[in-house]
């Protein structure tokens, strides 16, 4: 990684580690940018408790609802590591490229 890099609007993050704890703070640390997508690999439960966290540790709602995508990917009943980056990437496209009106 670039430790001159500060991520923009136009960034994404994607956070899949072994651990809640490293995830998490991550996810703080993601949070704090400017990036447009963060995406973390997470159980409904996982997910949820990272949201109460943020939320009591100051961020706003808005902000987490319009950013963050916890469980990441789109609900395709992905099992495998492929379809798994296969529902990641169809989400990041998505996100993108939202639909012309």
């Amino acid at each position: 990684h670039d430790d001159d890099h500060v991520p923009a609007s136009g960034d994404m993050i994607v956070i899949m580690t072994h651990g809640h704890a490293q995830d998490y703070a991550l996810l703080r640390r993601a949070m704090d940018t400017d990036a447009g997508y963060i995406g973390v690999m997470a159980s409904r439960v996982k997910a949820a408790a990272f949201r109460k966290r943020l939320l009591d540790g100051g961020v706003s709602g808005a902000d987490i609802e319009s950013r963050l995508h916890c469980p990441i990917g789109l609900p395709i009943r992905a099992e495998t590591p492929e379809e798994i980056a296969v529902s990641v990437t169809a989400e990041i496209i998505m996100t993108i490229r939202p639909p012309k009106h």
